[in-house]
């Protein structure tokens, strides 16, 4: 079972892992508890409930999801909920490949503009999907205007006391930063979109890429998987990568790259993830050293820092 985040050998056991030589725990796991066994396995336990619910759209989704990409994606082998913590758990065998950190010096240039297009290939059969299965899967398609107007809710009850208290001199700039970003969004043309099938939660370590093919490989973590703009799932890349690689990736999306206002758009998407992040720190009690790290962030951006 989990208690906190320990992880019960006699868990392992009962799903027949009768050799347990290494259980490891990462650290950086914001949603779920994650625990690699024997380096072969991944197991992911949720947080809380939101979490949980993503946690099981994702092991119902990616079976569909194996017959339109082509890509390894996570086979939940193993699957259940702890008896006595009612928490959701699911287990698959580690992908294979190569993950690099998003800096100039990991990939030459040759290969980023090849492996550019390659993921603007990926994220385009994935926006390409047909909405009407991962729909009756439980997929749901985000209310933008309800969304974005409850984070900003959330930043006004929870980020601005914290700024006040803590930095009493950049409060009012980091306040009147939030509000325009979110009210540019909200009140903008952004809202006008053809909703998509979105991975959601595109980060450098949920990408595997196979370095002969220069392919992405596998993509893992979809417990972000939702309906909506698919230029969501452009943010991190441009903001993970160089520019060269996002600009080949959205090569491959004729209609994305002529859209107009989409550098604004991907900036408010940052800013608002802040955000939530923020927001999700505060409400898990994480330790101060986080926290300011986050509010540091939105200070940045903010033009403060």
């Amino acid at each position: 079972m989990i208690i906190g985040s320990s992880f019960d050998f006699s868990l392992a056991r009962n799903l027949y892992i009768t050799e347990i030589e290494t259980i490891c725990e990462q650290q950086q796991a914001m949603s779920n508890y994650v625990f690699f066994v024997n380096d072969k396995f991944a197991f992911r336990f949720a947080r809380d409930r939101e979490s949980a619910e993503n946690l099981k759209r994702e092991i119902e989704t990616l079976p569909f999801l194996k017959k339109h990409l082509a890509v390894r994606l996570p086979d939940y082998i193993y699957r259940g909920v702890v008896p006595s913590t009612n928490v959701p758990f699911g287990g698959y065998e580690l992908i294979e490949g190569t993950q690099f950190e998003p800096t100039p010096e990991a990939i030459s240039k040759t290969e980023r503009n090849l492996w550019g297009k390659n993921f603007g290939k990926f994220l385009s059969k994935l926006h390409a999907i047909d909405l009407g299965t991962p729909k009756k899967l439980g997929v749901v398609e985000a209310d933008p205007q309800a969304k974005y107007s409850e984070w900003l809710e959330n930043a006004r009850e929870y980020i601005y006391p914290l700024a006040a208290r803590k930095f009493p001199e950049h409060r009012k700039n980091l306040r009147e930063f939030i509000e325009s970003s979110f009210q540019e969004y909200l009140e903008g043309d952004f809202l006008n979109y053809k909703p998509s099938l979105l991975h959601g939660d595109i980060e450098y370590q949920h990408i595997f890429w196979d370095i002969d093919s220069e392919e992405v490989r596998g993509v893992i973590d979809w417990g972000g998987l939702y309906i909506g703009d698919p230029d969501y799932d452009l943010w991190r890349v441009k903001q993970m990568w160089d520019d060269d690689f996002f600009q080949d990736a959205i090569s491959m999306m004729p209609e994305t790259s002529s859209r107009n206002g989409l550098n604004k758009k991907l900036e408010f998407y940052y800013t608002g993830q802040l955000v939530k992040r923020m927001v999700r720190a505060i409400n898990q009690s994480k330790p101060d050293e986080e926290i300011d790290w986050r509010m540091g962030k939105l200070l940045e951006r903010a033009g403060t820092k």
